[in-house]
Protein backbone atom coordinates (compact mmCIF):
# COMPACT_ATOMS: atom_id res chain seq x y z
CA UNK A 1 0.00 0.00 0.00
CA UNK A 2 2.55 2.08 0.84
CA UNK A 3 4.64 1.60 -2.55
CA UNK A 4 1.68 2.52 -4.53
CA UNK A 5 1.58 5.47 -2.71
CA UNK A 6 4.72 6.54 -3.17
CA UNK A 7 4.59 5.38 -7.14
CA UNK A 8 1.64 7.39 -7.54
CA UNK A 9 3.01 11.12 -6.00
CA UNK A 10 6.25 10.42 -7.61
CA UNK A 11 4.92 9.91 -10.84
CA UNK A 12 2.38 13.07 -10.63
CA UNK A 13 5.38 15.18 -9.22
CA UNK A 14 7.46 13.73 -12.65
CA UNK A 15 4.71 13.94 -14.96
CA UNK A 16 4.00 18.23 -13.30
CA UNK A 17 8.36 18.54 -14.33
CA UNK A 18 9.54 18.66 -10.94
CA UNK A 19 13.19 17.22 -10.88
CA UNK A 20 13.89 13.93 -9.80
CA UNK A 21 15.10 14.73 -6.64
CA UNK A 22 12.21 16.55 -5.56
CA UNK A 23 10.10 14.06 -6.86
CA UNK A 24 11.64 11.34 -4.72
CA UNK A 25 11.80 13.09 -1.38
CA UNK A 26 7.84 14.95 -1.74
CA UNK A 27 6.85 10.76 -2.47
CA UNK A 28 8.43 9.66 0.76
CA UNK A 29 6.89 12.25 2.75
CA UNK A 30 3.87 11.35 1.88
CA UNK A 31 4.41 7.86 2.96
CA UNK A 32 5.40 8.37 6.27
CA UNK A 33 2.72 10.78 6.54
CA UNK A 34 0.47 7.85 5.66
CA UNK A 35 2.60 5.21 7.58
CA UNK A 36 2.34 8.12 10.88
CA UNK A 37 -1.60 8.69 10.29
CA UNK A 38 -2.26 4.57 10.29
CA UNK A 39 -0.27 4.44 13.81
CA UNK A 40 -2.16 6.99 15.36
CA UNK A 41 -4.92 5.33 14.16
CA UNK A 42 -3.87 2.12 15.99
CA UNK A 43 -2.94 3.89 19.03
CA UNK A 44 -6.63 5.10 19.20
CA UNK A 45 -8.24 2.24 18.54
CA UNK A 46 -6.09 0.42 21.09
CA UNK A 47 -6.93 3.26 23.69
CA UNK A 48 -10.71 3.35 22.96
CA UNK A 49 -10.87 -0.31 23.37
CA UNK A 50 -8.66 -0.35 27.18
CA UNK A 51 -11.63 2.47 27.89
CA UNK A 52 -14.37 1.07 27.06
CA UNK A 53 -14.17 -2.47 27.86
CA UNK A 54 -11.89 -2.40 30.59
CA UNK A 55 -11.99 1.16 32.30
CA UNK A 56 -8.07 1.83 31.83
CA UNK A 57 -6.93 5.40 31.12
CA UNK A 58 -3.66 6.18 29.88
CA UNK A 59 -2.44 8.88 31.55
CA UNK A 60 -1.52 12.36 29.56
CA UNK A 61 1.83 12.79 30.26
CA UNK A 62 2.29 9.40 27.87
CA UNK A 63 0.26 11.32 25.38
CA UNK A 64 1.99 14.97 25.57
CA UNK A 65 5.59 12.75 25.33
CA UNK A 66 3.68 11.12 22.25
CA UNK A 67 2.94 14.88 20.34
CA UNK A 68 6.56 15.90 21.17
CA UNK A 69 8.18 12.79 19.29
CA UNK A 70 5.93 13.48 16.18
CA UNK A 71 8.07 15.18 13.91
CA UNK A 72 11.41 12.84 15.02
CA UNK A 73 9.34 9.65 14.09
CA UNK A 74 7.92 11.84 10.74
CA UNK A 75 11.20 11.93 9.42
CA UNK A 76 12.73 8.89 10.90
CA UNK A 77 9.69 7.13 9.11
CA UNK A 78 10.43 9.34 6.08
CA UNK A 79 14.03 8.59 6.26
CA UNK A 80 13.70 4.43 6.52
CA UNK A 81 11.58 4.08 3.39
CA UNK A 82 13.78 6.19 1.54
CA UNK A 83 16.56 4.58 -0.82
CA UNK A 84 17.58 4.46 -4.32
CA UNK A 85 17.34 0.16 -4.30
CA UNK A 86 13.64 0.31 -2.80
CA UNK A 87 13.02 3.50 -5.16
CA UNK A 88 14.00 1.73 -8.31
CA UNK A 89 11.69 -1.45 -6.78
CA UNK A 90 8.61 0.32 -6.75
CA UNK A 91 8.52 1.77 -10.49
CA UNK A 92 9.82 -2.02 -11.51
CA UNK A 93 6.97 -3.12 -9.66
CA UNK A 94 4.32 -0.96 -11.04
CA UNK A 95 6.32 -0.61 -15.02
CA UNK A 96 3.08 -2.08 -16.48
CA UNK A 97 0.43 0.50 -15.08
CA UNK A 98 0.17 2.22 -18.34
CA UNK A 99 -1.06 5.66 -16.58
CA UNK A 100 -0.16 6.15 -13.52
CA UNK A 101 -1.17 9.60 -13.00
CA UNK A 102 -5.04 8.94 -13.99
CA UNK A 103 -7.28 9.71 -11.26
CA UNK A 104 -8.47 6.69 -10.27
CA UNK A 105 -5.30 5.74 -8.33
CA UNK A 106 -4.76 9.55 -6.90
CA UNK A 107 -7.85 8.86 -5.81
CA UNK A 108 -7.21 5.59 -4.02
CA UNK A 109 -4.14 7.41 -1.95
CA UNK A 110 -6.78 10.23 -1.18
CA UNK A 111 -9.18 7.38 0.51
CA UNK A 112 -6.01 5.80 2.12
CA UNK A 113 -5.17 8.83 3.53
CA UNK A 114 -8.65 10.10 4.46
CA UNK A 115 -10.60 7.52 5.49
CA UNK A 116 -8.12 7.22 9.24
CA UNK A 117 -8.33 10.76 9.72
CA UNK A 118 -12.57 10.79 9.69
CA UNK A 119 -11.86 7.65 11.86
CA UNK A 120 -9.14 9.81 14.01
CA UNK A 121 -11.74 12.82 14.12
CA UNK A 122 -14.85 10.48 14.89
CA UNK A 123 -13.25 8.49 17.84
CA UNK A 124 -11.56 11.85 18.98
CA UNK A 125 -14.98 13.77 19.19
CA UNK A 126 -16.62 10.34 20.54
CA UNK A 127 -14.33 9.46 24.14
Amino acid sequence: MYNFIFYVIYSQQKQKGKSEKFSIWNGYLIVAMAIFIHLVLLFVIIKKILLVYYNISIPGKYLTLGYVLQPTILFLAGYWYRSNNRTEKIMNKFLTDKDPTRYGNFLKVKLILAIPIIILFYLGWHS
